[in-house]
């Protein structure tokens, strides 16, 4: 009996059509075979086929050598279910919308996981934008709270090319610790947690323990340039009574009361009608001590007239910018001829006030200063005491 139950096995495996008929065993046996079917096959005309309901729980198993692959399926569209299997591996369709809402957090990525994300051709994230997270505004960025959930963020970093802040902004350390700034993988400048501008040094400089600016430019001359239209060859910086410094003429020590300064000029210097002008090197004096001074302007001009006549020129004085006197002298003067006036006046200073000269021809306009007689041009200041 066992053989004829192989025998029959064996029949149905090969057949691939199916018919009643009527076979003789080796033994002489009589046997019907009849095309039942069932759980997933179907007789259609003589044939098993493939296609039908499963009358019980079926199971195919693959191994890394023997899998299953079906071919020829169709291009699905967005709005198709997707295909999962539970724990036990038996296949379900789901909704998009189910899965993402039933996906649990953190769920998906455990500890030290990392995403790739790649556009391109056939990619899950294609085009111009590699991923896509809304509500999103420009030049803002993916940051996370203080619940760890990743949001946009207006505030957080600064971006290349500038922030649009829209309000004021901070940027530095929160901590105890020093804010470096770096160009071509070297620091150049630190801002410190005490509040040092340190250029081109990492730590303070010998004995500036309490300067905000600290400059260190190794052996090389020239750390520190001020250029504001005050500068000149041979002047100090020197500070106003609010500590604002501009380029002063270098009064020394000043141990005399008494100081001459000389008109210095490469080219002539013609004097218009009605225009101040600056004689270079004569311009202006930084008073050292509180007190009255007297001023002596020696001119040395020239009259390009081709007729003797009358003269005359203001000589102005201003002190820290602010206009102190304005007094109008004359001379008559033959035709090429000079015109050599010592000018006198007296004001009050105190140490520090920038005491400013300039000249303004009038009658007779214009006057020229010879560069070669320039020096003919001084002028004298005189401390007279407090």
């Amino acid at each position: 009996m066992k053989k004829i139950t192989f025998l029959v096995l064996m029949i149905q495996g090969v057949f691939v059509f199916s018919q009643n008929k009527t076979v003789v065993t080796m033994y002489g046996e009589k046997v019907t075979i009849n095309p039942y079917v069932n759980n997933g096959l179907t007789a259609n005309n003589g044939y098993i086929q493939l296609g039908g309901a499963l009358t019980q729980p079926s199971v195919l198993t693959t191994t890394s050598a023997f899998t299953l692959a079906l071919k020829g399926l169709q291009t699905g569209a967005a709005a198709d279910n997707l295909v999962v299997t539970d724990a036990n591996g038996v296949l379900k369709t789901i909704t998009k919308d189910a899965l993402s809402s039933g996906i649990t957090k953190g769920s998906l990525l455990s500890t030290n996981a990392t995403i790739a994300i790649t556009g391109g051709t056939n990619k899950l994230f294609d085009g111009d934008a590699i991923i896509d997270i809304a509500p999103g505004v420009s030049n803002t960025t993916l940051t996370t709270n203080s619940a760890g959930k990743v949001v946009w963020s207006a505030g957080l970093p600064w971006i290349l090319d500038g922030n649009n802040n829209g309000a004021v902004k901070s940027i530095g350390t929160n901590d105890n610790f020093d804010l470096p700034i770096e160009t071509n993988n070297v620091e150049r400048m630190r801002v410190t947690s005490t509040g040092q501008v340190l250029v081109n040094t990492a730590t303070a400089l010998t004995g500036g323990a309490n300067t905000k600016l600290q400059i260190n430019n190794g052996t090389t001359a020239g750390a520190l340039q001020i250029k504001d239209g005050t500068q000149a060859a041979g002047r100090v910086l020197t500070s106003d009574a609010n500590g604002v410094g501009t380029w002063q003429p270098n009064v020394g020590t000043q141990t005399s009361n008494y100081r001459t300064y000389y008109c210095n000029i490469s080219s002539d210097l013609i004097l218009s009608q009605g225009v101040s002008y600056s004689l270079p090197g004569i311009d202006s004096y930084t008073a050292p001590n509180t007190g009255k001074y007297e001023l002596i302007f020696h001119s040395f001009f020239i009259n390009d007239g081709a007729v003797a006549e009358n003269k005359s020129f203001y000589v102005q004085i201003f002190i820290n910018g602010v206009g102190y006197s304005s007094d109008e002298t004359y001379y008559y003067t033959a035709a090429g001829g000079y015109l050599n006036i010592h000018y006198p006046a007296i004001f009050q200073a105190n140490a520090g006030d920038v005491v400013t000269l300039k000249i303004a021809a009038v009658v007779g306009a214009p006057l020229r200063i010879s560069s070669g007689l320039a020096s003919r041009n001084r002028l004298d200041i005189i401390f007279l005491g407090v």
